[in-house]
């Protein structure tokens, strides 16, 4: 039972972090110009998400985190079984369910008029986990423990991980 846990949680986050993690990667080796949002200027007068969102970003989230679930289940497709009958569909799903969570963390971020790229506690660690989360159960429902693992896990590893980029000086927060 251990082992299976485990195994949904590698599941659920390897195509959730390919996504997020390339969606902003690509967008900048890309040089992706083209906000998703379109510029559009909501009454409040903040941006819908911001130049932070682009076009090629978002498809090449998308793109690779799916690919990635691909490249799993072509390694072990049985195992994809402990999420989903189809884990193509469902890697699909928790790529775009991520993409998805991270805009609307965005969308949020603009109207509490936090700047892009300000720091949002919990807010930037745990969105795209609950959008690719929240499409997923439309072929999988997770159990608790895994939901709280994930999310504990995510938020340390963001953490960490940005403390690391601030010490190579790849990140200025």
């Amino acid at each position: 039972m251990i082992e299976e846990f485990w195994l949904r949680v590698a599941l659920f986050l390897i195509p959730a972090y390919a996504a997020n993690a390339s969606a902003m990667l690509f967008g900048m080796i890309l040089k992706s110009k083209t906000p998703l949002d379109l510029g559009i200027i909501l009454p409040d007068k903040q941006p819908l998400l911001g130049k932070g969102k682009t076009w090629k970003g978002t498809a090449s989230g998308i793109i690779v985190g799916t690919i990635a679930a691909g490249i799993i289940y072509a390694l072990f497709p049985s195992e994809t079984r402990a999420i989903a009958e189809n884990y193509l569909i469902a890697g699909f799903l928790i790529s775009l369910g991520a993409i998805l969570g991270d805009m609307l963390g965005s969308f949020i971020k603009r109207r509490l008029l936090i700047k892009p790229g300000s720091p949002s506690p919990i807010l930037d660690q745990l969105d795209f986990v609950a959008g690719g989360y929240l499409l997923l159960s439309l072929v999988y429902i997770p159990l608790a423990e895994e939901l709280v693992f994930v999310a504990v896990f995510t938020v340390i590893t963001h953490i960490a991980t940005n403390y690391l980029a601030f010490k190579l000086g790849l990140k200025k927060v």
